[in-house]
């Protein structure tokens, strides 16, 4: 993996719910918006903490797991320490704390996420042709 510097230093201040969107965005400091149309998940120190799938799911539990809140709850105030992308265009946010945001590229021909900055063209990642800046 590569590091880029687009998000570093940034903090994560809002996610949108993709049911209102039909995408995952997250909102950074100065009109950042990291738009995910992939499956991500959150891990600390190795282990799965959320995932994509995981939204409006019961698992079990007294009532569905709400991840724009968990997300949210988790991430919201944390500094993004380092921004990554593979060749392939996976993308892995890296939070102070030991947090990661973690996507994963499936297919060669949709996107699979973009990154728009206040100041800038968007950044565009899908499986064919890599990170398209």
């Amino acid at each position: 993996m590569r590091e880029v510097s687009w998000l570093n230093g940034l903090v994560l201040e809002s996610v949108g719910d993709p049911e209102d969107h039909g995408q995952w965005l997250f909102r950074f400091e100065r009109d950042h918006v990291l738009n995910l149309e992939c499956p991500w998940r959150l891990t600390d120190r190795g282990a799965i903490v959320l995932g994509r799938c995981d939204h409006r799911q019961q698992f079990g539990l007294p009532k569905p797991v709400d991840a724009v809140s968990d997300l949210l709850h988790l991430l919201k105030g944390r500094l993004v320490e380092r921004t990554l992308v593979s060749e392939h265009g996976d993308l892995r946010l890296e939070f102070d704390g030991g947090m990661r945001l973690e996507t994963f590229t499936e297919s060669g021909g949709y996107e699979s996420w973009t990154l728009r900055t206040a100041d800038g063209a968007p950044i565009v990642a899908r499986g064919s042709d890599g990170v398209l800046e």
